[in-house]
């Protein structure tokens, strides 16, 4: 029986995915004239989705050509998103502790959907995640919670009884905007630890 619900964000929550985030991206500003950014500025950069990436990885005067930032990253990417990408340490032992609490996993990121999707059933077949969306044409991107509200809708969990698992403020803002609880110390807030 499912007594909540955890709905999680990929990138940085469940899955290590920075590195091949950074090198296709610095790939795509190397191909078009631009310099290369460091990890540790991917890590400030990363959150908001592709389009807001390609955003802040050039300067402010260059914004007229983000969309073909965005379409090379996306070109790009899919071939290498698994070269250095792995599940984080604990991960697999947390998704089990959640289950077997009743509690209900679900998965909602602002990456692709399509390539949500692929990573999910790559990184975490094991694990039943209902849903598993990334970014669609119809909703806003995270921090907006209509996605997230009809995750729980769909999953017949009230907001209050769910909890959004994210790395970043972004995800915090997400489950407050839901009405959820919001952390990135999942197993204290569930009392699993």
């Amino acid at each position: 029986m499912t007594t909540g619900l955890a709905i999680f964000d990929l990138d940085g929550t469940l899955a290590d995915t920075i590195a091949d985030i950074a090198l296709t991206m610095n790939d795509v500003l190397v191909a078009r004239g631009y310099p290369e950014h460091s990890l540790d500025d991917y890590r400030r950069f990363v959150g908001n989705g592709v389009v807001a990436l390609s955003r802040r990885v050039i300067p402010e005067a260059d914004h007229a050509i983000a969309d073909d930032l965005v379409q090379d990253f996306r070109e790009l990417y899919p071939s290498r998103m698994f070269d250095n990408t792995l599940p984080f340490p604990g991960i697999p032992e947390t998704l089990d502790a959640l289950l077997s609490a009743g509690v209900g996993l679900a998965v909602l990121s602002n990456k692709p959907h399509a390539m949500t999707q692929e990573m999910c059933a790559r990184l975490f077949a094991a694990w039943p995640f209902e849903p598993v969306w990334g970014q669609m044409p119809e909703w806003k991107v995270k921090p907006d919670p209509a996605s997230t509200l009809e995750v729980a809708r769909r999953r017949g969990v009230d907001p209050a009884n769910c909890v959004f698992i994210g790395d970043s403020g972004v995800d915090m803002a997400t489950g407050k905007a839901a009405g959820m609880k919001s952390d990135c110390g999942l197993l204290g807030f569930l009392g699993l630890d």
